[in-house]
């Protein structure tokens, strides 16, 4: 009987999802979803899951934000130790140099590297410092210091020549300039006028006051003194005072040395013995009788 009951509970349902699938099809129109079997029981949601397995919203939110402010941190640790570590390299940096400083004589030799060429005078529209100095000059190595220091603050405005008097080559431009002592610095300015020679280990406020002057009348058309001024090689030769020094080849420049080395001037009327004593062409000097190098 009980099976009986059973069947007939299953037949009739089946009797009412016909007639509903029916009615459905009946009242269905073009373009309408109709379902062709019984509808699947709906599966658990993501929620039913969690709270199936005792996990919460809350829970999870927390976790993010955890996640989250644990990975803010790590970043927080790893800048502080990039900032530690760069400070600490730094100071080491100054240690060394306060314990090791550069010695005086090799700053000189390479600000001489990193010099201007003797042709930027008169030619680049900026004054120029030439320093002759030699390496066994105590009070060059005294001044070398500040020259540098001064090299950075006006390096962009000025041209910095550095002369070594040893050098054999050197020569022409000491005779040129009236050097006869070291430390020399002679002050230019931007179309070639030597205004004045500071002689020894001059005070950096001398020299940066000066150059500030310097500066000025490169951009002004009206000149003015400077304030402080020591020796004027040419008060007794003021035609002198302008140099030019062009940019010539090698050849030329070694002509130019060894006419000097003789001592005889190329506006000299003495070809023929400066030809014969230095070995320069008699033509070559009439060339240079017409042209001042220097």
């Amino acid at each position: 009987m009980q099976d009986e009951d059973s069947s007939d509970n299953i037949s009739s349902l089946d009797d009412k999802s016909f007639s509903v699938k029916r009615d459905l099809s009946s009242s269905a129109k073009f373009g309408d979803v109709v379902p062709l079997s019984r509808s699947k029981q709906q599966s658990p949601s993501a929620s039913d899951d969690m709270k199936s397995a005792g996990i919460s919203a809350d829970s999870l939110s927390f976790g993010g934000e955890a996640a989250g402010s644990m990975g803010l941190a790590n970043m927080r640790k790893r800048n502080t130790g990039v900032a530690i570590l760069s400070i600490a390299l730094a100071v080491l940096n100054y240690l060394w140099q306060y314990l090791h400083p550069l010695q005086p004589i090799q700053l000189l030799y390479q600000m001489e590297q990193k010099s201007s060429p003797i042709t930027v005078i008169g030619t680049t529209n900026k004054p120029t410092v030439v320093d002759f100095w030699a390496p066994w000059c105590e009070n060059c190595k005294l001044l070398a210091p500040t020259l540098l220091q001064v090299e950075e603050e006006f390096g962009k405005d000025l041209n910095f020549v550095m002369i070594n008097g040893d050098d054999s080559k050197a020569w022409p431009l000491i005779e040129a300039f009236g050097v006869d002592a070291i430390p020399h610095l002679a002050l230019v300015e931007a179309d070639g006028t030597v205004d004045t020679a500071l002689i020894g280990p001059v005070p950096k406020q001398w020299l940066v006051k000066d150059l500030q002057v310097l500066k000025e009348n490169a951009a002004n058309e009206q000149r003015q003194s400077l304030p402080y001024q020591m020796l004027d090689v040419f008060a007794n030769r003021p035609d002198q005072r302008r140099i030019q020094v062009q940019k010539s080849t090698t050849e030329t420049l070694e002509i130019q040395m060894r006419l000097l080395t003789c001592h005889m001037s190329a506006q000299s009327n003495i070809f023929a013995a400066c030809s014969t004593k230095c070995g320069i062409p008699v033509g070559v000097l009439g060339e240079l009788e017409s042209t001042n190098h220097m």
